[in-house]
């Protein structure tokens, strides 16, 4: 850091220090010629600074990769699904179970994947940023995302990235092999061409500042194992019990009922960015991106996870996330949403 102080130093005087009398004939300069000198330097002078500010940021925040864990996992023992009335009582007493059934149900009914609109909102680095609302749709396997802003979209470097799609493709019947993994991110209104299909890894720093959570864990199965792993967790701590808050139609979700359960955490948690990695434990990280209170809104029909909403302790919000106009399939997904084409149909953001 020191070297990046005194450089910056020695390039500001070159900038703003007096013309020196040298002892040679000097080569006479213009008005113009002068100004063009200096503003060369002041060039460098600001890319040092933005350097030392870089390595600053650099040594305060940045960390390093999360340690890769075993994914969550629920069983499908073979047992009969709980009838309607059964589930209810399990929302009311055993939250828990409520999740388990919830996920052995998707996982013997829907095959093919969903489609529906999120509402989502949430706070980045301490940031809370704008709701976004986002066509989504995520087709089960093999696994593929797509990804549709129709509002929200935040401009990088003065263009927006209006969608996203994993696994990344060219459109080429022989779509490249890509490791790491990465999806394709499409910036219509980038200045040049060849940033418009930006390749993006799925876990590099570009989409951990662009969301909280992981493309490749969209979508009703991982939210679920990731609510059920936690609270499951809580609940062999001995940890206070999620409390029940009835059967409400939830506006948010387009009026419909959902069951309403809300875990108290008795210390802030941070989730982490993938299924497959470690909590955060930074100290600094949990404080920043963690949160106290866990809302989730379980579908009373389908009993899905629709809705999530996560405060700190002092009631800010930390993230929420709503899927409205769910379309499931229980078999073959359409391969349409998936496709480079419709992809780079969608118009630059407004």
């Amino acid at each position: 850091m020191t070297l990046w102080l005194d450089e910056l130093v020695r390039l500001a005087r070159a900038v703003f220090a007096p013309a020196r009398r040298d002892t040679l004939t000097p080569v006479p300069l213009s008005g113009g010629g002068r100004m063009v000198r200096r503003a060369g330097v002041l060039v460098v002078a600001l890319a040092v600074l933005a350097g030392a500010g870089y390595a600053g940021y650099a040594l305060l925040w940045q960390e390093s990769p999360p340690p890769q864990v075993e994914p969550p996992k629920v069983v499908d023992a073979g047992d009969r699904l709980p009838t309607a009335d059964e589930f209810a009582e399990l929302a009311r007493t055993d939250p828990v179970g409520m999740l388990q059934a919830g996920l052995t149900r998707y996982k013997r009914e829907v095959k093919g994947g969903f489609r529906a609109v999120l509402h989502k909102r949430e706070r980045i680095g301490g940031t809370l940023h704008p709701p976004e609302r986002v066509r989504i749709a995520v087709r089960n396997d093999p696994l593929a995302v797509s990804m549709i802003w129709e509002e929200g979209a935040r401009k990088v470097f003065g263009s927006a990235p209006v969608a996203a799609l994993y696994p990344y493709t060219d459109g080429k019947a022989d779509p490249p092999k890509v490791d790491p993994p990465a999806m394709a991110a499409w910036r219509p209104d980038a200045l040049l061409e060849v940033g418009r299909w930006r390749h993006v890894e799925v876990k590099g720093s570009s989409a951990r500042d662009a969301a909280r959570y992981c493309i490749t864990d969209s979508g009703f199965e991982p939210a679920m194992l990731r609510t059920h792993a936690a609270w499951k967790q809580a609940k062999d701590r001995g940890d206070p019990a999620p409390a029940y808050l009835g059967l409400r139609p939830v506006p948010e979700l387009g009026g419909r009922p959902c069951h309403v359960v809300r875990r108290a955490c008795p210390k802030t948690e941070a989730d982490s960015f993938a299924l497959d990695e470690a909590r955060p434990t930074d100290p600094r990280r949990v404080a920043r991106d963690g949160f106290d209170e866990v809302t989730i809104l379980v579908d009373a029909e389908t009993w899905l996870q629709t809705g999530t909403v996560l405060k700190k302790a002092n009631g800010d919000l930390v993230g929420e996330y709503h899927f409205r106009d769910v379309e499931l399939f229980p078999d073959r997904m359409p391969d349409v949403p998936f496709a480079v084409a419709t992809i780079k149909a969608v118009p630059a953001a407004k």
